[in-house]
This record gives C-alpha cells, structure tokens and sequence, in this order.
C-alpha cells in the first residue's frame, strides 16, 4: 500500500502596501488607525513610523465617509481643516511622497512640513518650497479638484519631479528643492495659506527615489483599490 501524500495549501500571496516599499518611512490610510471621538476623527495614526495626525480642536476635525470618487473606499473629508503636525526624525532628499486625494476650489494645503507645501493653487496642484528661495514644481491647470494619485520625487541632485496617475511620465519638473524637515501636518497650512478642505485617502512618504519595482507594485495596488488607470 502506498503512504499516504502529504500536503498543505499554499499561503496566500501578500498584497502590495506602501509599508512595503523600499524605504517607507510614514502611511497613513483611510480605514486604517483611526480614533472617533464624537463621530469625528481625532486622531489619525501613522502605519510605519510615530508621526500620529491629532485634531484638538473638536470643530476641525475631519469625518470618516465612504467616497464614491475612490472607489468607495473610506476617506478623511473636512471643510475646513483637518490635523495638526507632530515631530519626528529628520526628513531629507532624496524622498518620494505619494497623496491620493482632492481638493476643493481655492487655495488649499494637502499637507505641509517645514517650509515645504503640497497644496492647490487656483485650479493647479503644486510642490512649493520657501527659504532660502521660493520653488515651485506646478502641475496643469484643471487638475486639482480631480480625483488623482499624485507622487512626488526629489532625487537631492538633479531635480524635482511631480506625478499624476502616470509614475513614468512627470507632468513638471524643477530643480531640487525638498527643504529637510521634521514635521508633517496633513491638511495643514504653510504660512498663510488656507488648510484643507476635500478628501484625504492616502498619503506615504519613503526616504530616496521609488525603484521601478515599487512603481509597478505601487500602480497596481492602486489600480485595485481606487480604480484609478495609473502607469507605472
């Protein structure tokens, strides 16, 4: 008689997630590391480092809702503000930033971190930095209240280059100038600028320039959460 065969079912694979990217440093998602207090989020954790997005002020906190322009996937969305930054380790190029997100008509903050700004100018998404000089790395015009993923990169040699939906082919370009820093405030004002008022779904940042591995594994997972048509 011959012995019984023995065998066991193969694990699952694992689904690509920004904490797996080369160098993550910071990811916050918008069904993950959540704290409601009175319905409204106050507390928005960090999924690979500290940098915990808090809200005091109970009238400036974001709501949790279900969006339909993401897929129906959950999301931060506030009309007026949505957390105050924390500090943590020093953040310097080259570094990659990725925000899945819209914003509202005007002037508004997708996040800032030192004197350095992701936010909606007029109807443009840009990459802003000031001191010693202002630098600005501007997206086309139309395009900010669109529901897009946009990555950010600056190799810390060459140049700055901004990102919507397509990974390979950048929309603008400048000279480097992501200025060190250790804060980072989702939805929060640089200077006088006005805070965030939209939708926030996702937000990482990676310290050095994404592989074209992590592009690819980047793409389809957003692909497959937000049906978005993204380009590695």
């Amino acid at each position: 008689m011959k012995p019984f065969a023995f065998w066991k079912q193969s694990a699952a694979p694992l689904i690509w997630t920004p904490a797996m990217g080369t160098g993550a440093l910071h990811w916050w998602r918008g069904d993950l590391g959540i704290t409601l207090t009175s319905g409204k989020v106050s507390q928005w954790a960090d999924q690979v480092g500290a940098m915990h997005q808090n809200q005091a002020t109970a009238g400036s906190r974001p709501t949790l809702t279900n969006s339909a322009t993401f897929n129906n996937q959950q999301v931060l969305s506030c009309a007026t503000s949505f957390f105050d930054g924390v500090v943590g380790a020093a953040m310097a190029a080259p570094i990659t930033m990725l925000v899945v997100g819209l914003m509202n008509a005007g002037s508004r903050s997708f996040l800032s971190g030192g004197v350095n700004m992701f936010w909606r100018t007029g109807t443009a998404i840009e990459f802003f930095s000031n001191s010693p000089s202002t630098v600005r790395t501007t997206g086309p015009a139309n395009s900010g209240s669109v529901a897009s993923a946009w990555l950010f990169t600056d190799d810390g040699s060459v140049g700055t280059k901004l990102h919507r939906n397509d990974f390979t082919n950048t929309i603008a370009t400048q000279t480097p100038h992501w200025r060190s820093t250790t804060v980072v405030n989702i939805g929060k004002t640089y200077a006088a600028v006005p805070s965030a008022a939209g939708e926030i779904a996702e937000v990482a940042i990676w310290s050095g320039v994404m592989s074209s591995g992590d592009r690819s594994s980047m793409s389809a997972y957003l692909n497959a959460r937000y049906g978005f048509s993204t380009t590695p």
